[in-house]
């Protein structure tokens, strides 16, 4: 039979069924079409119906529909006695359902998910008893859509639909050159959510999921060359972000973190609202390496907070202090090594948002081999450990090589600004004497800005004489001339006779050899000049007696002298000698004047 109404028909029910004696005939097929239907809102056309009913109460029909514009086709069994049917269809669905959606919920569901078309490949509804909904399970396409501001491409999955529950076993999507595969849950009830995704994703270009939060720590993070490989758990419930957590465990090829380009890393990351803790964090650049752990910190809307990490490192230097960041470059600004330095570190850094906002820290244990420098003071193969505690930096269980020997000691940095100063306290021993004095005096030549001096005799000749010194002092780290500070020192060696200071006396003594095997002496640091108010220097033959100073970075000499020739150190013998000669020490005081490199003397009495 055939049903045609111009207006559409509205409504079409059974509201009974009498039974008589006389059989009663049944069509084997019915053809319903309508041009247009509406219900609740959502309007259907040129629908086409072929009903086949079974052994009553079974029906089964096939219908085509274009339903919101879209076409959909369906196959439907139901038993009408017992109200059960299974729907399955497929088609397209018009992002029209949407508009439907929002007006039964009452929230414009589009700020939240949106699409252009919906590609259902295949799907199928259950109805139970009393046509009540049990499940749907659909395999759909959406080649656009927009998820909180977060265009996806390339959409598709395998959803199912039951009552308080929607899972996706199977998804795929692309953000640009991000992709993921996975799966999705949501209880529809608690509106508890659950990603379970992997592939390459570039995680601010899924910042509209999160809150500001999100940016804010990972803009930390650049990926130039392509995204990172990445398996991710995203669990929460939606609009209640505080509850969200992310699981990520992620590997990238030639990232940029914090403006330092590295070679590859790998890192597990629990992240919550506000909160980023690494699980696990490896980076690398060259032959060097980094592995550690650290917690990040944040008020949502507002900044940073807090920032806790613990390290191990065999990156250069530079990069270390780059990844520390502005707060970490403050402790390794005076060092510079030639080798990557291997340096173990703990800290705790505090942000913008920390209220109160307590002293930054940092702990280092650094070993390095090689040429190293602190404020450009030259040294080899350092081992020490630094501790920052706000503008307080200090360094301590130093350890060096220097001029082939040692150098060892202690410093402190503190204050801002103009105010800023250093105090150390340092011994060097068993150092070349030559050597040393080359090093002092090329390093002094830097910070003048002058050329190094070239390598003189005395650097290359006094190799014999080692040097042992102590000192202390205070002053400000960028000038070596504003040091305030005592300390003592003393030579050894057969050829300390020769040295400039006191080696042109042996000229005017030709008549015998000045054989000085030891000298001592205390000074005081004041700025440029060194005051020494005694010098000692003793021998098997001979003894001198000195006083003087001498002017840093100008090398110049202004010493006293009183030449014992003859008096023999620390024999029975000596008293009884200078007694004798008593009178020739006073003759023999000389005047030592000049510089280190062409020093000058004269006889303060006598004939000149």
């Amino acid at each position: 039979f055939f049903f045609q109404a111009e207006d559409g028909i509205r409504d079409i029910g059974v509201t009974g069924v009498q039974t008589c004696a006389l059989p009663i005939w049944l069509p084997a097929e019915a053809l319903l079409t309508l041009d247009r239907l509406e219900a609740e809102g959502a309007d259907a056309t040129a629908v086409s119906a072929r009903v086949a009913p079974g052994a009553l109460p079974d029906v089964a029909a096939e219908i085509t529909l274009r339903l919101l514009g879209e076409p959909l086709s369906a196959r439907a069994r139901a038993n009408a006695k017992e109200g059960r049917a299974d729907v399955a269809f497929a088609g397209s669905l018009s992002p029209r359902v949407l508009d439907l959606i929002s007006q039964r919920v009452g929230v414009d569901v589009r700020r939240f998910y949106s699409f252009e078309s919906l590609e259902i490949d295949s799907a199928e509804a259950l109805f139970g008893a009393g046509w009540a909904f049990e499940r749907l399970g659909a395999s759909v396409r959406v080649p656009r859509m927009n998820s909180y501001g977060v265009v996806m491409e390339d959409g598709r999955a395998r959803v199912e639909l039951e009552p308080g529950r929607f899972y996706a076993p199977e998804a795929f999507a692309r953000i640009g050159e991000n992709f993921a595969r996975g799966s999705y849950e949501h209880d529809l009830r608690t509106r508890d959510y659950r990603f379970l995704l992997e592939g390459r994703l570039r995680p601010l270009d899924i910042g509209g999921w999160f809150g500001p939060w999100w940016p804010a720590f990972f803009r930390q993070l650049e990926f130039p060359a392509e995204p990172p490989e990445a398996s991710v758990e995203v669990a929460g419930r939606w609009k209640e972000g505080r509850l969200t957590r992310v699981f990520v465990s992620a590997e990238s090829e030639r990232p940029v973190v914090r403006g330092v380009p590295l070679d590859r890393v790998r890192t597990r990351l629990l992240i919550r609202p506000g909160f980023v803790d690494a699980l696990d964090a490896f980076g690398a650049r060259g032959d060097g390496q980094v592995a550690g752990t650290f917690t990040y910190r944040a008020v949502p809307g507002v900044d940073w907070s807090s920032l806790e990490f613990r390290a191990e490192s065999t990156l250069e230097l530079p990069v270390v202090a780059g990844l520390l960041g502005e707060i970490g470059k403050a402790p390794l600004a005076p060092f510079s090594v030639a080798q990557p330095p291997h340096i173990r570190a703990t800290g705790r850094f505090h942000g913008p948002a920390a209220s109160p906002r307590p002293a930054n820290e940092l702990d280092l244990e650094v070993e390095t081999s090689g040429a190293f420098s602190f404020y450009d003071f030259p040294l080899e193969d350092a081992t020490f450990t630094a501790r920052m505690r706000g503008d307080e930096i200090a360094v301590e269980k130093f350890g060096a090589a220097f001029a082939g020997g040692t150098a060892t000691g202690n410093a402190r940095l503190w204050g801002r600004g103009e105010g800023r100063r250093l105090g150390f306290n340092a011994a060097i021993e068993e150092a070349a004497l030559g050597r040393a004095a080359g090093t002092l005096q090329a390093f002094l030549a830097r910070r003048r800005g002058a050329p190094p001096p070239p390598p003189d005799r005395f650097v290359q000749e006094r190799a014999s004489v080692r040097l042992d010194v102590a000192a202390s002092g205070e002053g400000r780290p960028e000038d070596p001339f504003s040091y305030k500070g005592d300390g003592n020192a003393s030579l050894r060696g057969a050829g300390l006779g020769e040295v400039p200071l006191l080696g042109l006396l042996s000229e005017l003594f030709t008549f015998t050899s000045l054989r000085f095997t030891e000298a001592r002496g205390n000074f005081r640091i004041d700025g440029a000049k060194l005051l020494f108010p005694k010098v000692e220097l003793r021998g098997a033959n001979s003894a001198i007696d000195a006083h003087g100073d001498f002017l840093l970075g100008r090398n110049e000499l202004n010493f006293n002298a009183k030449v014992f020739p003859f008096q023999e150190s620390g024999n029975v013998l000596k008293s009884v000698v200078g007694a004798v000669l008593a009178p020739l020490s006073t003759v023999l005081e000389v005047k030592l004047t000049g510089t280190l490199e062409k020093p000058a003397w004269s006889l303060v009495m006598g004939p000149t």
